[in-house]
C-alpha cells in the first residue's frame, strides 16, 4: 500500500470544522476519542445541527483519511467528548494543531 505521507496517518492529529462545531483528535484513527467544541457549552446544541456536523466530519474522514490509516476501530466505536473553547485551546496546542 502506498501512503500519502509515506506512512500511515494513525498517530497524526485530526481537525475539521462543520456547522459551527469544531471536531478534533490527537490521532486520525480516533483511538483516543474525538473532542467537539460546542459554541455555548452552557446551552444544549441543536440536535439536528450537531447530527449534520457529525455526518459531515465523519464523511470527510471516511473519504480522505480512512484510506490512509493502518487499522481503524470503526465509526461506531468513537468516543465523543464535548468541551468549551478554552479547554480546546489547551488540547490543540498539546496535539500540535492550529489554535484560533
Amino acid at each position: 500500500m502506498s501512503w500519502f505521507y509515506g506512512k500511515p496517518m494513525n498517530d497524526m492529529p485530526f481537525s475539521h470544522y462543520a456547522e459551527g462545531f469544531d471536531f478534533f483528535s490527537s490521532r486520525c484513527d480516533f483511538s483516543k476519542g474525538v473532542y467537539v467544541v460546542v459554541p455555548d457549552i452552557n446551552e444544549s446544541p441543536d440536535p439536528m445541527r450537531l447530527m449534520k456536523a457529525t455526518a459531515e466530519v465523519m464523511g470527510y474522514h471516511a473519504f480522505n483519511i480512512h484510506k490512509e490509516l493502518n487499522g481503524f476501530q470503526g465509526y461506531g466505536a468513537i468516543h465523543y467528548e464535548f468541551i468549551d473553547s478554552e479547554k480546546a485551546k489547551e488540547l490543540k496546542k498539546e496535539f500540535g494543531l492550529n489554535v484560533y
